[in-house]
């Protein structure tokens, strides 16, 4: 009996809802398409509604439907002209997403200005690396960092910027730093391998290639990052056996074989530089195949004259 009555009490409150709580429910469960035709009924019955205008933009968002989800935030702050930061947040990021890099950082000065927060700095720090203004993005992270308890992904973001500026050593600082807060972290080691790289410390690179491998072998990039440190020592060996691991991990990267095809044709290895170049040709990328067929034809003539 309880259960037909709470059944039934669903109903009724399902029945009773208004198209902007259905649009709601709808959202909680993913469904943002339902939703958005829930909000449409919202907005025809109430046209001033800022907060639907809101939800069905954040449905919008949800949908990639970047331009319809701006053109409700935008509608949102002509009805209501005190909604707070979220909503130029909520448009910077749509924004952003539509690399219209300018237009958020618009938004987000706006968003600073209302909710001087370490996440709005962030933001408005995430637009400016993507505008290439490094030194303002800086800025920005270090103001987020003074505000922030744990702004352990922000020192990361942050060297990333001073990298941006050529400033390596507060890059390295940087991700020291986030290594200390986080040991575990890949990526920051990853990260300043590839600033160590940058300056030339190949040793201190492969280091920290190695160990961001230890905590994550299943990251092609640090292998190729790695293989290209081996490289630059002339370590061809190594760089192979790096190879050979972006190859066991993406198997279909024509890039990874045409490298270790030319690792193999620098060892005067053309039958397994052969090899790598016919199954990159098969990917896709035939550039080497021609090259190195010519040397194995070259070696083989010459070994059989030596003989």
């Amino acid at each position: 009996m309880r259960l037909l009555f709470a059944f039934l009490l669903a109903c009724v409150c399902a029945f009773c809802a208004s198209s902007f709580q259905r649009g709601l429910l709808a959202v909680n469960e993913g469904n943002y398409r339902a939703a958005i035709q829930q909000f449409n009924k919202e907005i025809k019955e109430r046209p001033k509604n800022a907060q639907a205008y809101i939800a069905r933009g954040d449905a919008y968002f949800q949908l990639k439907s970047y331009l319809n989800a701006i053109n409700d935030y935008t509608k949102a702050i002509e009805y209501n002209k005190r909604l707070g930061a979220r909503i130029y947040v909520s448009r910077a990021k749509a924004y952003y997403e539509m690399k219209e890099y300018n237009k958020a950082v618009l938004d987000l000065n706006l968003a600073v200005n209302l909710a001087p927060i370490a996440a709005n700095y962030y933001e408005r720090a995430n637009a400016y690396y993507a505008l290439g203004n490094f030194k303002a993005a800086v800025g920005d992270y270090t103001q987020g960092i003074s505000l922030e308890r744990n702004p352990a992904k922000a020192y990361g973001d942050r060297a990333a910027a001073y990298l941006g500026m050529g400033n390596t050593k507060s890059a390295i600082n940087d991700y020291t730093t986030l290594i200390q807060i986080e040991p575990q972290n890949a990526t920051a080691y990853g990260g300043r391998g590839k600033v160590y790289f940058s300056t030339g410390d190949i040793s201190a690179a492969i280091a920290d290639y190695t160990q961001a491998i230890k905590l994550d072998s299943r990251s092609t990039q640090t292998f190729l990052d790695r293989a290209a440190a081996y490289e630059k020592l002339g370590d061809r060996d190594s760089m192979i056996r790096d190879y050979g691991s972006v190859i066991s991990l993406s198997g279909n990267d024509p890039k990874a074989y045409l490298r270790r095809a030319n690792a193999y044709y620098d060892l005067e290895k053309y039958k397994e530089a052969s090899a790598d170049a016919r199954r990159a040709c098969e990917l896709g990328d035939c550039s080497l195949v021609e090259k190195v067929n010519k040397a194995q034809a070259e070696s083989q003539e010459k070994s059989f004259w030596d003989f």
